[in-house]
């Protein structure tokens, strides 16, 4: 059936009562029945998808404005640091002092007290996301309440989808088989079931 046939079927469907439907012709009646059955199913599909991006959309989002957020926080909490590094380069980079009396200029000037200090608060270095894919991987737990219904749908895409149905197909085999995926900066991975874990070459547990 044309597209645009099933649409106009659908849609009388839609408009007409029970009642009505059931006074029409058998062999008009069935057409618009199954028709607006199949087009409902796809009206839901789309509209599941729909919400479920929305739900990826907004992790994300979420996921970036915190991780702006401790970016930000932890640029306020190097301002000491900072200030540190300075007093050290003016005493390192200066032509008149020698290399010999760098060190002892330090001690006194800069003071072991806020060098040890400094090296007590020291952060560990972000990764070049500045740890987006950490703060997106703390909400994949609420995901996963809905990826297998979704993933349990046949997707088709047009050409240039390739790479995107692969992702698909493997998020889909990922849960379909128990499999695990490495935990970001982790040895050990994480079993596509619920709240579950195991190390690499071994079973979930």
């Amino acid at each position: 059936m044309h597209v645009a046939v099933a649409g106009v079927l659908a849609g009388v469907g839609r408009r007409l009562t029970g009642q009505a439907l059931q006074r029409r012709e058998p062999e008009r009646r069935y057409p618009i029945l199954l028709t607006l059955l199949a087009q409902s199913a796809l009206d839901v599909l789309d509209e599941t998808l729909l919400l479920f991006d929305q739900a990826i959309s907004g992790r994300e989002s979420a996921a970036k404005a915190k991780m702006t957020e401790a970016v930000a926080e932890r640029a306020r909490g190097g301002e000491d640091r900072q200030a540190l590094l300075n007093e050290i380069l003016s005493i390192v980079l200066d032509p008149v002092v020698a290399d010999e009396q760098v060190g002892g200029l330090l001690r006194s000037r800069v003071g072991m007290e806020r060098l040890r200090a400094a090296w007590v608060a020291k952060q560990e270095r972000l990764p070049r996301d500045h740890g987006h894919l950490a703060m997106m991987d703390a909400s994949m737990t609420y995901l996963r309440q809905f990826a297998p219904a979704v993933l349990a749908v046949t997707f088709a895409g047009s050409p240039g989808t390739e790479q995107l149905l692969q992702a698909v197909s493997v998020l889909t085999e990922l849960y379909a088989t128990g499999r695990c995926w490495p935990a970001p900066r982790s040895g050990s991975c994480r079993s596509s079931g619920p709240d579950t874990w195991s190390r690499p070459g071994s079973p979930a547990t």
